[in-house]
């Protein structure tokens, strides 16, 4: 049998969202990571510190 591997989405990249976030990559609670949040840049600002890891895949 397969192993599950999950994905967690996020709306909003705010202090909770982040925070969600670091918490989950911390305790590596899923493969990946979805983040979603209307300002592009504070993503792409946020999600440095995840890097090499992390890639802005599209703009919403």
């Amino acid at each position: 049998m397969k192993k599950l591997e999950p994905k967690i989405s996020i709306m909003g990249c705010g202090n909770f969202g982040m925070a969600y976030a670091y918490a989950g990559i911390i305790k590596a609670i899923a493969r990946e990571y979805i983040l979603v949040d209307i300002d592009k840049e504070r993503i792409e600002r946020t999600s440095n510190c995840f890097k090499p890891y992390s890639t802005v895949y599209e703009d919403y």
